[in-house]
């Protein structure tokens, strides 16, 4: 005879989360405003900046970054990239494909397989 559980005793079985919904958009938008802010913050300042009850650990704020793809790293040591750092990266970058002709990147450059080596002429 097969046994079904009822649909109370299903949902008995796990915890109540506790990120809401709100809490996981407050984390994201958080993120990014601290990004533009400054180039290193602890998960204990986008819990705080965030509105994030007490009850809800730093670890559980890392473990929602980590889900959604952000990967929680050590903080960066470099300063931040602006908006303006942007603009002039790919102005430099379109310049430099523009000077250099279509033969420097077909014949020029020698990439070998080993990943070691890059020839230039």
């Amino acid at each position: 005879m097969h046994w079904q559980k009822s649909v109370c005793q299903k949902e008995a079985k796990h915890r109540k989360r506790k990120l809401t919904s709100r809490d996981e958009r407050n984390i994201i938008r958080t993120v990014h405003k601290l990004r533009n802010e400054s180039a290193c913050f602890s998960s204990k300042r986008i819990k705080s900046e965030a509105n994030i009850s007490e009850d809800v650990s730093c670890r559980n704020v890392r473990r929602f970054l980590n889900r959604k793809g952000y990967g929680y790293r050590q903080a960066r040591k470099k300063g931040l990239l602006t908006e303006n750092d942007k603009k002039r990266r790919s102005e430099f970058a379109k310049n430099v494909v523009k000077r250099l002709k279509q033969e420097f990147w077909t014949e020029g450059i020698s990439f070998y397989f080993d990943g070691l080596g890059l020839y230039t002429k």
